[in-house]
């Protein structure tokens, strides 16, 4: 049995559908040591939804990756080894 992955929802962020496989995957990487739901943007885009894209790195040391939904857009915020997060994703 999967275990089930528990997010902490805040001022009405859910995680969509097309991105939950992507984010327990990221969560089950050993080199992740914690994983953080930003905000959501409601706006169109390009992008596939359910890809995640690297944006850029911040300045508490952790990546913010974009994730592309139906809807729009997720910023996730990803701490770790920035190298092999980076090879990974």
């Amino acid at each position: 049995m999967k275990p089930k992955v528990k997010y902490r929802h805040t001022h009405g962020n859910h995680i969509p559908k097309v991105l939950r496989k992507k984010i327990s995957w990221l969560e089950s990487l050993s080199v992740c040591t914690k994983l953080v739901i930003g905000k959501t943007h409601n706006i169109r885009h390009n992008g596939t939804p359910g890809k995640l894209e690297i944006q850029r790195e911040t300045h508490t040391g952790s990546l913010k990756v974009k994730g592309y939904t139906n809807d729009g857009i997720i910023d996730l915020f990803v701490f770790g080894d920035k190298i092999k997060l980076t090879e990974m994703i």
